[in-house]
């Protein structure tokens, strides 16, 4: 007869048990709800509120409201710019992502907040963008499309940090087409202006009207910097102060804000004529913003990668633990095959990217030794051109006057033209230098062409004509032609056609 009785009373208490488990869940729920509610409005929770949160859900064993507890304990942090402690408490709100529902979309918003965070604290660009693309899969299952539309927006500024501009641009028209399917238009806006304000060429027209559609309909204010510049640059001051005021209604929410605010009212005060006022702002900008880098110098260190370590660490720890005496052969070889694999293909990859360098490298060389080898040749050219121009007009000149011409004259002449010994030799030398060992091989295969006939060659293979040539030379057409018949048979041919084999020389060479 007692027995019945003894399982009734078990029976009751199990009940009574689960009414008060459940009634204790309901309730942290809605203390994290209301918490979170006020974090939204603009209200920051203390430390000790959001511990009591975590620690009540840990008492709970309730992972979903951990979770949440983890999540609104992250981003009170990241808004504080407690950037190591927010990726503590986001990381292992992250290990609690599988128990969350479905259509949940704080395993998104865990992911966004990471990558955010990891964007602030130490720039880690390609991380932050890896944590951005892991949120998109949780916004589309859960069908939260404003937010996907953000996050589309923020992968897209980390394209255009890693320059990689085509993927910018499609994830911004994602983000745009996203945000122009919702009913707040401010979002839409909000996103477009900051797609205007990374595009270049800068649209200032279309800044502008932006800008008034936030401001007036919406009363986002952070975007009021951008007529106050284009104000500013046209020396239109009362415009300008109207802009800035509207700016200071955002210079309480970031740092940024403030800091430019203070930037363009000292270039307020400087084209209004206040220049000892303007002075001082500057000066005092400048000790803050030298303040600040040393603080944050001090204090963004690396702390995000060494808790990546140190997680990694403890998690192969773990999982040496796990049932050691069987698993530990059958790991130890895995690893080891897979170990010795990564790192004949590491080297593989070493050994070919170092062929791809090194031939790129001397790719790179020779076509800059050829781009200023071909810079010579055109400025040998140019100058040579300058001379026969200037030669030419002089000798037209001295036909024109007496036959005795003064002997200074004929000097300015001759130093004008190769008649001179000194320009000939020069001139031959810098031909060596720009077309390097072409007249020693062809006397190793022409062994009779004499100087006279490199001279000839030489100028011939810079593009000077007969006539030209003979002026330089300072000889008779006559003479040149007689040079010509002569080159032609010491190159074993007198009948070939001269002007044809120097144009394939000179396109070898420039090739």
């Amino acid at each position: 007869m007692k027995t019945p009785s003894v399982l009734l009373c078990l029976f009751a208490i199990v009940c009574l048990w689960s009414c008060h488990s459940a009634t204790h869940d309901e309730a942290l729920t809605g203390r994290i709800t209301a918490e979170t509610e006020t974090f939204r409005n603009g209200q920051v929770p203390t430390d000790s509120t959001l511990t009591a949160l975590v620690t009540a859900a840990r008492d709970a064993h309730d992972s979903g409201a951990l979770c949440h507890a983890l999540y609104l304990q992250g981003c009170v942090y990241h808004y504080l710019c407690r950037y190591d402690q927010a990726m503590t408490a986001l990381k292992e709100a992250e290990t609690l992502i599988p128990s969350l529902p479905a259509d949940d979309p704080i395993a998104g918003m865990i992911y966004t907040v990471q990558g955010s965070a990891l964007e602030q604290s130490d720039y880690l660009w390609t991380e932050a963008d890896k944590k951005y693309e892991a949120a998109l899969p949780y916004f589309e299952q859960c069908g939260d499309t404003m937010r996907l539309a953000t996050t589309y927006r923020d992968i897209a500024r980390m394209s255009l940090w890693r320059e990689d501009t085509t993927r910018y641009e499609q994830c911004f028209q994602k983000a745009i087409n996203l945000a122009g399917q919702q009913p707040n238009r401010l979002i839409y806006h909000d996103i477009r202006m900051q797609y205007l304000l990374n595009h270049y060429p800068p649209d200032t027209l279309t800044m502008m009207c932006e800008n008034q559609i936030l401001c007036d309909s919406f009363h986002l204010f952070r975007y009021a910097w951008i007529p106050v510049e284009h104000f500013l640059s046209q020396d239109r001051t009362d415009s300008a102060r109207y802009w800035l005021q509207q700016f200071a209604a955002d210079t309480a929410l970031t740092r940024w804000s403030r800091e430019h605010y203070a930037y363009l009212e000292s270039l307020l005060l400087a084209q209004e004529g206040q220049t000892d006022s303007a002075f001082t702002s500057f000066l005092l900008l400048y000790n803050q913003s030298v303040h600040r880098l040393q603080a944050e110098g001090m204090s963004r260190t690396y702390a995000i990668a060494r808790q990546y370590d140190l997680e990694k660490a403890e998690k192969r720890a773990l999982q040496l633990q796990v049932d050691k005496q069987r698993l530990y052969i059958v790991l130890g070889a895995v690893a080891l095959l897979l170990l010795g694999s990564l790192l004949v293909t590491f080297m593989e990859r070493n050994k070919r990217l170092k062929r791809e360098k090194e031939v790129e490298i001397s790719r790179l060389q020779t076509r800059e030794a050829n781009r200023r080898l071909q810079d010579k040749r055109q400025s040998l050219k140019k100058i040579l051109q300058q001379r026969v121009n200037m030669a030419v007009r002089l000798r037209r000149s001295a036909d024109s006057l007496p036959q005795q011409l003064p002997a200074w004259v004929k000097a300015y002449i001759d130093e004008m033209t190769f008649a001179n010994d000194s320009n000939r030799q020069q001139f031959m030398q810098e031909f060596d230098r720009v077309y390097s060992s072409f007249l020693p091989q062809l006397h190793n295969r022409y062994p009779t062409l004499t100087e006279q006939d490199d001279q000839y060659i030489a100028l011939a293979l810079l593009g000077l004509d007969n006539t030209e040539i003979a002026v330089l030379l300072n000889q008779t057409d006559r003479t040149i032609w007689n040079r010509r018949q002569k080159i032609k048979t010491r190159l074993g041919d007198g009948k070939m056609d001269l002007d044809k084999w120097i144009e394939q020389n000179r396109f070898e060479k420039e090739r």
